[in-house]
């Protein structure tokens, strides 16, 4: 009766599965999941594999060693891969590699026009990618690019150690890239402050400084009593007042007037 009505998952009918069926029969109300998905997510929700990786494409006019952020999620044996840019690379930020899915070790199409659909089965489960193949060392194969996994985080390096697996000592592969020059200003002009100057060294059109909180508000000021160092007699006798203004960093030196020394001196000086 069972054959009859077609609940006997052992009969053949001469059918093919492939995934479009899968896919409809779930649709439809079968039960697709694997039967330890459900504990599989109880024990390893939100535990995630960090694996920091290269892909060297030095060997192509142009090419870059591109470094990549692998994550793999132990609730259903996926994987995610994330580019890491570094700062003005020049490289467009697209957010991910590959996204979230199963991972195969020897990704097999047939025919140029071929994808996983085309597959008249789906791949045996020792064909994807698990936690136990990732080690240090190893190749991971993704759109025709091979990338080699160089390091992990302290968490995932525990997580293996627990479990009786020793990941590998990082790999440091050499910096041949050439770094830049630090940027060293040109002497000071003369025209305007130092700051309006190192201003025109940034922007064409250079902005006048904005003062900070501390400049404007800060009115403390440092007076220095001083006298001329010289061995003429009519400077000998000379005193000055030297006062520093914490706010702009500025210097005012200011002569005060003597009684019959025959200087009149000054009652002010611009800062400088």
């Amino acid at each position: 009766m069972a054959r009859e009505t077609g609940q006997d998952m052992d009969a053949n009918y001469g059918k093919k599965q492939y995934p479009m069926k899968e896919f409809m029969e779930a649709s439809l109300g079968k039960f697709a999941r694997p039967p330890d998905h459900r504990r599989r997510f109880v024990q390893h929700d939100r535990h995630v594999l960090r694996w920091f990786a290269l892909w060297d494409d030095t060997s192509k006019l142009y090419g870059t060693k591109h470094r990549y952020i692998l994550h793999f999620f132990l609730a259903d044996n996926t994987v995610e891969i994330r580019e890491s840019y570094d700062r003005n690379s020049g490289c467009d930020p697209f957010p991910k590699l590959l996204n979230r899915s199963r991972l195969l070790k020897q990704p097999k199409f047939e025919g140029p026009f071929a994808t996983a659909l085309t597959h008249a089965a789906p791949p045996p489960e020792d064909d994807f990618f698990s936690w136990e193949h990732l080690a240090v060392g190893v190749t991971v194969t993704i759109y025709n690019r091979n990338i080699l996994l160089l390091d992990a985080d302290e968490s995932t390096r525990e997580w293996y150690l627990d479990h009786g697996i020793d990941v590998g000592t990082a790999l440091v592969l050499p910096d041949t890239s050439e770094k830049p020059k630090p940027f060293v200003p040109p002497p000071y002009n003369g025209i305007g402050s130092e700051i309006d100057s190192l201003g025109s060294c940034y922007h064409l059109t250079p902005k006048p400084h904005r003062k900070s909180m501390e400049e404007t508000d800060n009115k403390i000021i440092l007076r220095f009593c001083a006298h001329m160092d010289t061995t003429k007699p009519e400077d000998v006798l000379r005193r000055f007042i030297v006062s520093f203004m914490i706010c702009d960093l500025s210097i005012m030196v200011m002569e005060p007037p003597q009684r019959n020394s025959g200087i009149g001196g000054t009652s002010s000086s611009t800062p400088f």
